[in-house]
């Protein structure tokens, strides 16, 4: 259903699938009474989430070719698929 809200092709759905896991596996676990992350307990610091987004949002990349022009737009845009 990602692939279909998005308006992506089936190719991606590998994409999809690990964009659905990683906030799951950064998600409080009812291990510990669903308080805090495996990361949070482990570390002792609160795990900052202000990085996640939606699958197949438009995300912008800057555009730092040095062949670039003055005029030349300073950032792309793509399509959000997945954490690095």
């Amino acid at each position: 259903s990602m692939l279909h809200h998005s308006n992506l092709p089936f190719t991606l759905s590998s994409e999809a699938l690990a964009n659905q896991v990683y906030p799951h596996n950064i998600s409080p676990s009812s291990f510990n009474n669903k308080s805090k992350t495996f990361s949070e307990l482990w570390t002792g610091k609160t795990f900052d989430v202000s990085h996640l987004r939606f699958f197949g949002e438009p995300a912008f990349a800057v555009n730092k070719k040095p062949a670039r022009k003055k005029l030349d737009s300073i950032c792309e845009e793509n399509i959000f698929v997945g954490y690095a």
